[in-house]
């Protein structure tokens, strides 16, 4: 695909106040890693696209807004994806520059991200829609191939969005205990990376993924061994 600066991207095709309320969305306080920076990196990894693909409205829609609503609150956590999908329609709503095909398939994309898998409703797609959705997936996994000093940064700042202290040691172990759990389902989904574009990440995202594990196991561990020894 056509590298093409974010921003200006943005506020051609999307406005300016539109342009200015999507940034700010990612800028949430709560928010350490599903920032702007986030959708900066997914952005660039657009980049190895063929220049043939096809809907490349939705994908670089899919990337703008996937996580534009982002919660980690019990109650509206599993809303996110869904929530962020319907505020895309919301921001294109006025807006003469997308076809709706491409803005219900950049909704579909978004919907997609919540398990990174793409379920029966997608039987009937083209190929060049689930390809489009592929890539979008894989950019967003990318990071679980990156160098050792950005894997700690993101694997920090995900625990930070959930509040994560060692501090608070029975909010502390049920979240190492949750992370463990999001990690191994990530492995199990093989292949993690759809595309051959994305493919030569499969092995470094696996080996990185083993790590964290090993890191939040032992994280566990010594929580747990916290608590036996404060009990009276």
């Amino acid at each position: 695909m056509q590298d093409v600066p974010i921003l200006d991207w943005c506020r051609h095709y999307l406005g300016e106040v539109a342009t200015r309320q999507l940034v700010d969305a990612y800028g949430e306080t709560h928010r350490h890693y599903h920032t702007w920076s986030h959708i900066e990196s997914m952005w660039k990894h657009l980049g190895v696209i063929p220049e043939y693909a096809e809907h490349t409205d939705a994908i670089r829609l899919a990337v703008l807004f996937h996580d534009v609503v982002y919660s980690t609150q019990p109650q509206t956590y599993g809303l996110n994806e869904v929530r962020s999908a319907q505020t895309l329609r919301d921001a294109v709503r006025a807006s003469s520059k997308f076809a709706l095909e491409e803005v219900e398939l950049a909704a579909a994309i978004i919907e997609a991200t919540k398990t990174h898998r793409l379920d029966k409703q997608w039987d009937g797609q083209s190929h060049a829609a689930i390809q489009a959705a592929h890539w979008v997936l894989d950019a967003d996994m990318a990071v679980l191939a990156a160098s050792d000093d950005e894997l700690e940064k993101y694997d920090t700042d995900i625990a930070r969005e959930w509040g994560y202290s060692e501090s608070n040691g029975e909010h502390a172990l049920l979240f190492a205990k949750g992370r463990i759990q999001a990690l191994l389902g990530m492995m199990m989904q093989w292949p993690v990376f759809h595309s051959n574009e994305f493919s030569h990440l499969e092995k470094p995202a696996v080996r990185n993924m083993e790590r964290l594990v090993l890191k939040w196991k032992q994280a566990q561990t010594a929580l747990e061994h916290r608590s036996l020894c404060e009990k009276p």
